[in-house]
């Protein structure tokens, strides 16, 4: 073991929707050589694992030395003594390690971006109705401008055919195949991969995860219950930011009931309750973990973008108030420290005209939700 070794590298294919690429995780640095290359309109999905250029990658990762894109997850273990790296060793706690390729994971985000909730922090090209409402409201261009501009690009049917063709092949190989968004089973493409194009008789060897937002597991002719009967065993990573009417507001335009109903119903396949750390639920963490504590609640997503919704804009004591606060918190869910220990800027008018402008559009008034001791934390 040491510093820079990971097994996602070993044994998890990534795709991404952004600038159509492959690489190394999800949380893995772009525009290197790498996912410049290996595209999913020119590649297949092993074409890219089992390329030189990873094999490479693996051989830094097992002598111990540093690899460009891997900088996010050092930066984090400096600061916070944890990382992402440390949480997917940590995964595979009852596990071999892998030190060469055998079984392979997927982690799909390529499907497609349709989504039916537009959340406030979300990246634009993962929703459509975080799309439509930024451009609604006057902002699109300038969220686009604070990611660097991306673009969705879908996959067009040669792309999806090169793609499927190449999973359909190396079927054997595959242990889990992990969907995220847009809304996984919102998007038509999703369930022809998984019910149509995956033969059931491989499909009861492999594990499904989906990351989703819980409001609805059907889609059409589709169900929940065709793929429970399918497939070895579903994990749902549930996206979840707050409770009841903060909830609504940060996830619209969620059913907040119907979101509960369905948190009990498929609770025995609900992984995990993935809450993203920013502003608007950093002094509630406890208050949330104290209502879905039946569940495994998560903190170790956090919001860098967009900027005026970052903890990192608090007030010095503030911050040291929530450094205390969350003492106690296990390292996977300290992560989000690393955006609160960045320098502070001062976004408060920013941020005040973005929730005003939200609340105008969605005819729901934030500062009944969020008092005004909020925007005083703020520098």
């Amino acid at each position: 073991m040491n510093n820079t070794y990971c097994p996602v590298l070993f044994d998890t294919i990534y795709s991404s929707n952004e600038n159509d690429s492959y690489n190394l995780c999800c949380f893995a640095g772009i525009n290197y050589p790498l996912d410049k290359k290996y595209k999913q309109k020119t590649h297949a999905p092993f074409d890219f694992f089992l390329s030189d250029e990873m094999n490479e990658i693996r051989k830094k990762s097992l002598a111990g030395e540093k690899i460009a894109q891997c900088s996010r997850c050092y930066k984090e273990e400096k600061e916070t003594g944890y990382s992402n790296r440390n949480r997917y060793i940590y995964e595979r706690r009852f596990e071999k390690l892998p030190v060469k390729v055998e079984k392979v994971r997927f982690k799909l985000r390529h499907f497609g971006n349709h989504c039916n909730l537009g959340c406030l922090m979300c990246h634009p090209y993962n929703s459509t109705t975080r799309t439509k409402e930024l451009k609604d409201i006057g902002l699109y261009d300038d969220f686009q401008n604070q990611y660097g501009n991306p673009e969705y690009e879908n996959l067009d049917y040669k792309s999806y055919q090169l793609f499927k063709n190449d999973i359909v092949k190396n079927i054997e190989r595959i242990s889990q195949i992990q969907i995220t968004g847009g809304e996984p089973f919102q998007i038509p493409k999703v369930w022809q991969f998984l019910v149509d194009d995956i033969p059931k008789s491989y499909a009861k060897n492999i594990n499904l995860v989906f990351d989703t937002n819980l409001t609805n597991l059907n889609y059409k002719k589709y169900s929940y219950e065709q793929l429970l009967d399918r497939y070895k065993k579903i994990r749902l990573n549930v996206s979840c930011d707050h409770i009841k009417d903060k909830l609504g507001f940060i996830r619209y335009p969620i059913n907040v009931n119907m979101f509960e109903k369905n948190l009990d119903k498929y609770k025995v396949n609900v992984n995990r309750i993935n809450v993203t750390v920013q502003l608007l639920n950093i002094f509630d963490l406890n208050d949330i973990k104290q209502y879905y504590k039946d569940y495994n609640v998560c903190t170790e997503s956090y919001v860098s973008y967009p900027k005026f919704l970052s903890i990192k804009n608090l007030k010095d004591k503030y911050k040291k108030k929530i450094s205390e606060d969350y003492s106690s918190y296990e390292d996977s869910n300290k992560i989000f420290f690393t955006e609160l220990n960045k320098e502070s800027v001062n976004v408060k008018n920013t941020f005040i005209n973005y929730m005003n402008s939200l609340s105008s559009h969605r005819k729901l008034d934030w500062t009944k939700l969020w008092s005004e001791n909020l925007i005083e934390c703020m520098i």
